[in-house]
């Protein structure tokens, strides 16, 4: 991972402990997928000139759900953390 990456995971740990609206979750993971996940989809299709394959897709939007499942677990982590402390 990126520092940046770890950077945004940090700041919805931050944002779970200091109980600020879940609402963050999907504006990190749509930050976190800017370049991992969008960025590669459109590197592949201007690579391919065709359109992406099945396959192609099926791993970027699962990589899309693995980003939003990171800032859901990084935001409950800060939650926990807040509630445990």
């Amino acid at each position: 991972m990126r520092p940046l990456e770890w950077a945004t995971l940090a700041t919805v740990f931050g944002a779970g402990y200091f109980a600020v609206t879940a609402l963050v979750i999907p504006a990190a993971a749509l930050a976190l997928m800017l370049d991992t996940v969008f960025g590669r989809a459109y590197r592949l299709r201007r690579s391919q000139g065709e359109p992406l394959s099945s396959k192609s897709t099926t791993y970027l939007v699962m990589g899309g759900l693995g980003w939003l499942l990171a800032a859901w677990v990084a935001y409950l982590a800060g939650a926990f953390v807040r509630t445990a402390v």
